[in-house]
């Protein structure tokens, strides 16, 4: 994309920042944040190139949500030996390059599997916890296919620290205020868990009942070492001494639904599409789809797991009824499911941000 410079205008601020204000005062939580972003790319229709939007005009129609930084004083960073906290270091070989694929489940299809579950379980799972299952349980098929034998998996699900039952915590709050909440599968299991509803399960109740701990811990506690302890330290060390001991896997989702990254305007309008930028370490990230309803998962494995991955019965129904699903309302290829690397668009219809 070539960039042209219309202008530059430096704006000063009003008043001076004050003294207080000049640095920001990190949490314990920033102290122990990863030094890893989240590139996103995002894509924009070519239909007028001479379109641009005037700021001037449009500054009435702007709602603005003025960010809080308070964590640090919420948190106050502790006085902590970091390497501690690090997670250890993996080898790699040639066989372990990581590929990427984008799974698009549809509304229709995300209701299916939710309204399965819900009878089968007599509870009703949220999405998130359905597609978590769905996926988990097939990366354990794919390894013991690959490795010839089951082997014990930890599921690490991110989880926002902010709002709903946090309410100590302002949704606007900047900083790195998330944890993990872990579920374990142990390859003695075998016969035990099996069926996709038993993942349903297992995952929901590690999520809920980490929610309920942790908000307890949050609302009713004045304890801050029980906080750092319970909270932050131990879903990572419970991560860490998994990847130390090397005989398992560890299956990380983190989940960027409900974010408005299609009403992003840099004034070329709405972008036409939103994925991610490469990734090279494992994991699997949620992010919605352009119509709202659907949801994309990118799957990021090992190239030599992911031809068993996509070959799991559930991924596979799951995609063909995805797939059913956008053929009957006629949609583009690029909107429907796919076990895909990036999807169907022209570049010379699509600018890249």
């Amino acid at each position: 994309m070539n960039v042209q410079i219309l202008s530059k205008k430096l704006i000063r601020p009003s008043v001076p920042t004050p003294s207080h204000l000049q640095n920001m005062r990190i949490s314990f939580m920033d102290q122990l944040g990863s030094p890893r972003t989240v590139p996103n790319i995002f894509y924009y229709s070519n239909v007028n190139e001479n379109c641009h939007a005037d700021a001037s005009e449009q500054v009435d129609d702007v709602t603005m949500t003025i960010p809080s930084f308070v964590s640090g004083i919420l948190f106050p960073p502790r006085d902590i030996d970091i390497s501690r906290y690090k997670p250890p270091q993996l080898s790699k070989s040639k066989s372990d390059q990581v590929v990427t694929k984008r799974i698009v489940f549809d509304a229709n299809t995300i209701s299916k599997l939710k309204a399965d579950q819900a009878t089968r379980l007599n509870c009703k799972p949220s999405t998130t916890e359905v597609l978590i299952a769905l996926i988990w349980r097939a990366q354990i098929n794919a390894a013991r296919a690959r490795h010839g034998r089951l082997r014990t998996s930890l599921l690490s699900v991110a989880m926002n620290m902010r709002g709903r039952k946090f309410k100590k915590i302002p949704e606007n709050c900047c900083g790195n205020l998330l944890t993990r909440v872990t579920a374990r599968f142990d390859q003695e299991n075998e016969r035990k868990i099996m069926g996709l509803n038993e993942f349903v399960d297992q995952g929901m109740g590690a999520i809920r009942n980490s929610i309920m701990e942790y908000a307890k811990v949050v609302i009713e506690g004045d304890d801050e070492d029980e906080f750092f302890s319970k909270l932050i330290m131990k879903p990572y060390m419970e991560i860490f001494e998994e990847i130390r001991k090397g005989e398992g896997d560890v299956h990380v989702f983190s989940s960027l639904r409900n974010l408005p990254f299609y009403e992003v305007d840099f004034g070329w309008g709405k972008p036409a599409w939103v994925s991610f930028a490469h990734r090279v370490n494992k994991g699997v990230v949620f992010i919605d789809a352009k119509d709202g309803d659907g949801i994309e998962a990118w799957v990021h494995m090992e190239e030599n797991e992911m031809a068993y991955f996509l070959k799991d019965p559930n991924i596979v129904m799951s995609m063909e009824l995805s797939s059913r699903n956008a053929h009957k309302r006629n949609l583009p290829p690029e909107t429907v499911v796919g076990s895909i690397e990036e999807p169907h668009v022209t570049k010379s219809h699509l600018h890249r941000l």
